[in-house]
C-alpha cells in the first residue's frame, strides 16, 4: 500500500502567514514509493496559496490607504503601452486609443513569505483590497474589454508590491486650432488622476522609462506621431489639492489627400475658367455657361471639403484656398461683363461714325472700306482680355506661391495644453 508523505506546515503568528517547518523542498516530501503524485503537489500549493491569502485579508480594511496613519503618501506609479490610435475626430474635437494601462503600489499589509516570489490572482480579489480611484479629467466615456473576460491582471509580489494592469479603450477630449488646417498640428492630452484623494494622500508618478510606449509598427490614417511628452502635475480645486499626470500626442496632419481631393482640383477649375479669355467676345453663351459651371463645381468641391469640419468662427487654411479660388472665377465672369459691356458701347459709337461717313461719302469704294472697319473691329481680340490673358495667370501664381511658403514653413511649436478649469502647476524634478 502506497503511503502518502505530507509537507507539514505551522503558522507563524507574528505574520499570519503559512510557512514550512523546514527548509527541505516540498518537492522532496511530496513522494509514493520512488515517483511524485503532481495532483496531491498542485492541491497543496493551492491550499498553501489560499491560507496565505486568508491570513493577509483577515484584518485587512481596503477602505484605508495602504500608508494610513504612518503620515506619507501613498505612490501609484502608472505607465501606458497604446496599441492603437484613431479615429481623431475634427468634428467632435476627441480622439481614440487602445492601450494597456498599468499601476502599482506598495502595500505592506499584504507582504508575505514563502517559496512563491508572486501571486496572480482573480480579478475578484479587488473588491478585497484597496485600489487607486483613477480617472480620466479630459475622458469622454473608456470601457474595459471584457471579451472573452474582464481584461484586467492582479499580481502581489512578496514585500506587497501590487501590478495592476487592465485594457482599456479611452474616448478623451482633443481641443483642436484648426486655422493652418489641414497644414496643421494637434496637440492631444491625456490627463489622469484620483477622482477622491488629495496629493497628502495620494501621489502619481510616471514609471522611470516605461512611461508611455507603442507597439513597434503603430500608425495613424491621417497624422504622423511627432511625440508624447508627459509630466507631473499639481492640480487645484475646491476640495484640494490633486497629483495629476499628463502625456501629450503630438500629431501633424497628412496632406497628401487634401491635395488631392482639393487643392488640385481647385487649381485646375480656376485654370479652365480662363479658356474664356481666348473665346470670341461676341459668343456670350459660351463664356457665361463656363464661368457659371467653374463656380458650381468648385461650390461643390467646397462643401465638401467641411463636411467632417467644425462650424468654427475663423477661417482655415483650406477656406483661404477656396476664396481665392471663387475670387478668380468671379473675377472671370465681371472680366467678360466687362468686355461685352464695352464691346457694346464702342459698336455703337462705329456704327455712328459710320453712319456719318455713309452721308458725307457718295462714293462706293468708301462705303466698302468702311463696312471692313466694321467688320474687322467686332471680330477683333479685346484689350481687356488680351491683359487678363497675362495678369490672371501671373498673379495667381505669385498668390500659391505666397500661401505654401507661410503654411508649410510656419509650424505651430508645442506646447502643454493645461485644463481649462482650476490651476495646474508642473511638479520639479
Amino acid at each position: 500500500m502506497d503511503k502518502y508523505h505530507y509537507y507539514a506546515f505551522e503558522t507563524n503568528t507574528t505574520s499570519d502567514i503559512a510557512i514550512p517547518s523546514s527548509s527541505e523542498s516540498l518537492e522532496s516530501t511530496l513522494t509514493i514509493g520512488n515517483r511524485m503524485p503532481r495532483a496531491t503537489l498542485n492541491d497543496v500549493v493551492s491550499k498553501n496559496i489560499t491560507m496565505v491569502l486568508e491570513n493577509l485579508l483577515m484584518n485587512y480594511e481596503n477602505s484605508q490607504l495602504p500608508t494610513h496613519g504612518k503620515g506619507v503618501p501613498t505612490v501609484v506609479k502608472t505607465n501606458i503601452l497604446i496599441r492603437s490610435m484613431g479615429p481623431v475626430s475634427e468634428l467632435d474635437m476627441d480622439y481614440s486609443m487602445d492601450c494597456y494601462f498599468r499601476q502599482s503600489w506598495r502595500d505592506s499589509r499584504l507582504s508575505f513569505l514563502g517559496p512563491i516570489k508572486s501571486l496572480s490572482l482573480s480579478i475578484k480579489m479587488l473588491e478585497r483590497i484597496w485600489r487607486p480611484d483613477t480617472y480620466f479629467y479630459n475622458g469622454k466615456h473608456s470601457y474595459v474589454h471584457t471579451i472573452t473576460v474582464p481584461n484586467k491582471l492582479l499580481r502581489i509580489s512578496q514585500d506587497g508590491d501590487i501590478l495592476y494592469s487592465m485594457r482599456l479603450t479611452i474616448k478623451a477630449k482633443c481641443p483642436m486650432e484648426l486655422r493652418n488646417f489641414p497644414m496643421d498640428r494637434q496637440f492631444c492630452p491625456l490627463i489622469m488622476g484620483s477622482y477622491a484623494y488629495t496629493s497628502g494622500q495620494l501621489v502619481y508618478e510616471w514609471q522611470e522609462g516605461l512611461s508611455v510606449n507603442f507597439i513597434p509598427g503603430m500608425a495613424l490614417s491621417q497624422f504622423d506621431l511627432m511625440g508624447s511628452p508627459y509630466r507631473n502635475l499639481t492640480f487645484f480645486r475646491r476640495e484640494g489639492e490633486f497629483s495629476v499626470l499628463q502625456v501629450s500626442f503630438n500629431l501633424q496632419r497628412h496632406t497628401g489627400y487634401f491635395l488631392i481631393q482639393v487643392y488640385v482640383p481647385c487649381v485646375l477649375i480656376v485654370v479652365l475658367s480662363w479658356v474664356s479669355f481666348w473665346i470670341h467676345r461676341e459668343a456670350t453663351s459660351d463664356r457665361v455657361g463656363l464661368g457659371i459651371t467653374t463656380v458650381l463645381t468648385l461650390s461643390t468641391i467646397s462643401l465638401d471639403s467641411r463636411t467632417d469640419l467644425p462650424k468654427v468662427r475663423y477661417a482655415t487654411a483650406l477656406d483661404w484656398f477656396l476664396l481665392m479660388s471663387f475670387g478668380y472665377c468671379i473675377a472671370t465672369l465681371l472680366e467678360f461683363a466687362g468686355v461685352h459691356y464695352f464691346t457694346k458701347i464702342y459698336r455703337r459709337l462705329i456704327y455712328k461714325l459710320l453712319k456719318r461717313r455713309r452721308q458725307r461719302e457718295v462714293a462706293s469704294n468708301y462705303r466698302k472700306r468702311g463696312n471692313r472697319m466694321s467688320k474687322r473691329y467686332i471680330n477683333s481680340v479685346s484689350y481687356i482680355d488680351r491683359v487678363a490673358r497675362i495678369v490672371f495667370p501671373a498673379s495667381f501664381g505669385l498668390l500659391n506661391v505666397c500661401y505654401w511658403v507661410v503654411y508649410v514653413t510656419y509650424q505651430e511649436e508645442f506646447k502643454w495644453q493645461d485644463p481649462p478649469i482650476g490651476s495646474i502647476t508642473p511638479i520639479s524634478h
